[in-house]
């Protein structure tokens, strides 16, 4: 089996969608494991700690991978090819499929649309078809893309092969957006006696509409006055109005050309160092060739056929039904991991969390030591990672692991995740803020990347919170019950001296959570008086005061001073035994009637009191509350048992 990395700078990019659809499709039946990895961009500055990202690449390096796809063609946004040489070069000799742009290393090799053909068939149809004889361009040459570059020259050389003449006075930059075409279009045109042009092609969809809104606002009909073209038929495309002429660049078959050439290299197979991959031409109403009154689904190819396309309003509607699903399913997650603030109350929630997170499995794996970097750094990882945690929910296989060891530069994948096999898993490095925490590996249902760009977002940023709470809670194990009765007189009981309901809720969770992170057993006790009521009516209520401090005294007796004993209300009180096993409560039911008696007598009370238990294990839940609630239903049987013998 061969593992495959696609390093994406964005899950939630269209043309990154539709680019791995593409390769998801070819792999699917394939004995592959595809890693699919959102990087960002290095020092990325358009979210505040989105640059974190780019740890996945370092992670990336790790000899496991066999060959890497890489849309080179985004990276060159923000990034020359020279530098995209020097960012991916550690990962050869091992082939590196790109597409759009060849990055220049020994084994990459490139997938690049011929732009030439695509925009000289929407300049010699402009000329031929609709006698356009000044034919202008919206360029996004501002971005230094190599897509940008490439269609520019595209434009020039075509303008040359059909006898029109070149104008840089036709040039415009609307930096592969609306409102900078919008805005640049303005900026050098102020009336409709300034646009010298008739047709104007872009070189993305963006930067169409932007055009045709400027032109519009100047009193400029298209397609009447001018004619317009675009570039990928994105679906805004088709729902402007008009509706776009454009070219499809077939993004999806681009994947799958990529994932091809990948697959075929790993089996001997000699391929290319360049493949050309030739675009649709789509001619709509923009250009006049489709009505503005007709409202079918079709557009006028370069032969002047019409054909039928796919109708987007269904893909609209699929995109509107999913956007309902993830919102309820983040509500979900959200109110999961609410309660989750360790890292075994994460693992107790885990495989819940990985089925509303439509994942089949997660690994999560943590650094010893977390790592600082700001957006200026390039940061070095640890060498080694420990897995945590880890649910398999296909082969139902889960573990809290710390402690298992695996250095991320042999392998990405821990052995305990050999038995996954083939299939689409995400890879993600943790982080909250500038600290770095490790990263997880999530094998995917489907190809939803928007939605678990946004569930493994939660999930990584809960995980980050539980790390540091966890560190914290295991530096300040020793907690001194003492000190907050005696200091602290909002949390301690008056007439009892213990804890009270609000002192025992707050550090009875903190202790829970340490006792449950350094893997210590313990119990969960729920006390209640028998018959208090009866004393109260006999006795008087004074009585009954003196009968609830002698409980108090008993479980004081019963219990160490290391436990955590508080009265939640009346004569109910609860107890975190620290370290305790559940087989010891027989014993405990022993000492507390032992003690009830001696403490009666001590006290000169005209009865003896007696108590009834219920209690639960550590490992029933993360919760101190739910804990609770379970040891109080236990509590309710045992005195059901009392009364029915007394009958």
């Amino acid at each position: 089996m061969k593992t495959i990395a696609v390093l994406v700078p964005s899950l939630t990019i269209e043309y990154c969608q539709d680019f791995l659809g593409g390769i998801t499709s070819y792999f699917s039946d394939k004995d592959v494991k595809l890693i699919i990895s959102q990087t960002q961009l290095l020092h990325n500055e358009t979210g505040l700690y989105d640059y974190q990202y780019w740890n996945s690449v370092n992670i990336l390096k790790s000899q496991e991978i066999d060959a890497y796809i890489i849309p080179a063609g985004l990276y060159t946004v923000k990034r020359t090819p020279e530098e995209l040489r020097n960012l991916f070069k550690d990962f050869t000799p091992r082939p590196i499929i790109c597409s759009a742009m060849d990055i220049g290393l020994e084994n990459s090799y490139v997938v690049k649309i011929d732009s030439y053909e695509s925009i000289n068939q929407i300049v010699k149809h402009f000329k031929e078809t609709h006698n356009c004889k000044h034919i202008a361009f919206m360029s996004a040459n501002s971005t230094n893309s190599a897509e940008a570059i490439e269609r520019f020259a595209a434009y020039k050389k075509a303008l040359k092969q059909n006898g029109l003449e070149y104008d840089e006075k036709l040039v415009f930059d609307g930096f592969f957006t609306d409102f900078g075409a919008h805005n640049d279009l303005l900026s050098k045109c102020k009336n409709k006696s300034e646009i010298q042009f008739d047709g104007l092609v872009c070189a993305n969809d963006n930067m169409a509409v932007g055009s045709i809104k400027a032109l519009t606002e100047l009193g400029i009909d298209v397609p009447q006055k001018v004619i317009v073209s675009g570039f990928d038929n994105s679906p805004l495309s088709f729902f402007s109005r008009p509706k776009l002429s454009t070219i499809d660049q077939d993004i999806f078959g681009q994947g799958e050309v990529c994932a091809k050439l990948a697959n075929d290299v790993l089996n001997g197979v000699e391929i290319p160092k360049e493949t050309l991959f030739t675009p649709i031409t789509m001619f709509r109403q923009s250009c006049n060739c489709i009505p503005i009154n007709n409202m079918e689904v079709t557009y006028v190819d370069t032969k002047g056929s019409f054909v039928i396309e796919n109708d987007h309003t269904s893909s609209l509607f699929s995109i509107m039904m999913n956007n309902i699903t993830e919102k309820m399913n983040i509500t979900t997650i959200l109110d999961m991991i609410r309660s989750c603030n360790t890292l075994r109350q994460i693992y107790y929630n885990l495989k819940y969390l990985v089925g509303q997170c439509e994942l089949n499995s997660m690994f999560v794996n943590l650094y010893k030591t977390p790592v600082y970097a700001d957006n200026n750094d390039t940061p070095v990882l640890p060498d080694e990672v420990e897995l945590i945690m880890y649910a398999e929910n296909l082969n139902y296989k889960e573990g809290f692991t710390p402690g298992t060891i695996f250095k991320p530069s042999e392998r990405i994948f821990p052995q305990e995740a050999s038995i996954e096999g083939p299939g689409n898993y995400i890879l993600q490095p943790i982080y909250a803020g500038e600290s770095i925490f490790g990263y997880f590996t999530a094998k995917i249902k489907n190809t939803n990347f928007p939605s678990y760009q946004m569930y493994l977002k939660i999930l990584g940023t809960a995980i980050s919170q539980s790390y540091e709470y966890t560190n914290k809670l295991i530096q300040t194990e020793k907690l001194s019950t003492e000190v907050i009765q005696l200091n602290d007189l909002a949390k301690t009981d008056e007439l009892t001296g213990l804890l009270n309901r609000r002192g025992f809720m707050e550090l009875g969770q903190r202790a829970l959570d340490i006792l449950q992170e350094i893997s210590n057993a313990g119990v969960v006790f729920f006390a209640d008086m028998d018959g208090l009521k009866k004393i109260n009516d006999t006795y008087g209520h004074k009585m009954g005061d003196k009968a609830i401090q002698s409980q108090g005294q008993v479980l004081k007796r019963v219990f160490r001073s290391s436990d955590i004993i508080g009265r939640i209300s009346g004569d109910e009180f609860a107890i975190i035994a620290k370290g305790m096993l559940i087989t010891m409560i027989p014993v405990i039911r022993k000492k507390i009637n032992y003690w009830c008696k001696k403490i009666s007598i001590e006290n000169e009370l005209p009865f003896t009191i007696s108590l009834s238990i219920g209690a639960v294990d550590l490992e029933g839940g993360s919760s101190l509350q739910s804990l609770l609630s379970e040891a109080d239903k236990l509590l309710y049987k045992e005195k059901s048992r009392k009364h029915n013998k007394q009958k």
